[in-house]
């Protein structure tokens, strides 16, 4: 292996521990109400018992570390699978170890979501979407969602939580308020940290209104229902069925 082999996954380690670092100062303050999403996901699958015989496979889109699937499956739900996917190998290694003992058969992959879910032909009963769907622009949201309802099984629901611009408006208003509330609310942040976010979310993150997502949730044979929504209304967390 060269040297500027070497260089290129030092400075990639680098930048996921940074960043790594930094997501979980989120987590532990709930800056991005990863609690509410939990209890409220929870409360759903217990309602509809989507998780209490133990014979289920759930897909966790974007898994990152696993925090909310492990979160729900550590409460006493029971699962047959989980198939964890994500575009990094080294989130995935932080994800090995998260979920509990009592979920019989896991599989991690490495791999963009919408690559694998058009390569995929697994049905699954439950299917997570979590802080994922908003980096993606519009056909490819599209396409997500036609592939995960060709995915799902009868009476299966995919579960998305995400970032959304606020009702009636763009992008561009949803980055300029998104940063301004999260410089003035998210203690504990260093400068440079705020300049690694901001960049991040200026760049990357293209959000939709919920009115445009559940439309094109619609257009995929899905009705959607929200679940919980925060104060600032820029989290939602929401279920969607097959119609």
């Amino acid at each position: 292996m060269s040297a500027a082999a070497n260089g290129g996954e030092a400075e990639e380690r680098e930048r996921f521990f940074e960043q790594w670092a930094i997501y979980r100062k989120v987590i532990e303050s709930d800056f991005m109400v990863h609690r509410d999403v939990i209890g409220a996901f929870g409360a759903w699958l217990d309602e509809a018992g989507a998780a209490s015989d133990g014979n289920g496979a759930w897909l966790d889109l974007g898994c990152g570390d696993a925090h909310v699937a492990a979160a729900l499956l550590g409460a006493g739900r029971r699962v047959g699978r989980y198939v964890g996917v994500d575009s990094s190998e080294m989130a995935l290694r932080e994800a090995r170890d998260s979920l509990p003992g009592t979920v019989p058969e896991i599989e991690w992959v490495r791999r963009d979501i919408l690559e694998y879910l058009r390569e995929c032909r697994e049905p699954f009963d439950i299917v997570i979407a979590g802080y994922s769907l908003h980096h993606f622009q519009p056909r490819e949201k599209r396409g997500i969602f036609r592939e995960i309802r060709a995915r799902l099984r009868s009476g299966g629901a995919l579960l998305l939580y995400d970032i959304f611009c606020h009702p009636g408006r763009d992008r561009a208003h949803f980055v300029k308020a998104y940063l301004e509330w999260m410089r003035r609310d998210w203690s504990g942040i260093t400068e440079r940290e705020h300049g690694l976010i901001d960049r991040h979310i200026s760049a990357r993150d293209f959000p939709e209104t919920p009115e445009n997502l559940v439309s094109m949730a619609a257009e995929a044979g899905f009705s959607g229902t929200e679940l919980y929504g925060d104060p600032p209304a820029f989290h939602r967390a929401m279920v969607f069925r097959p119609t």
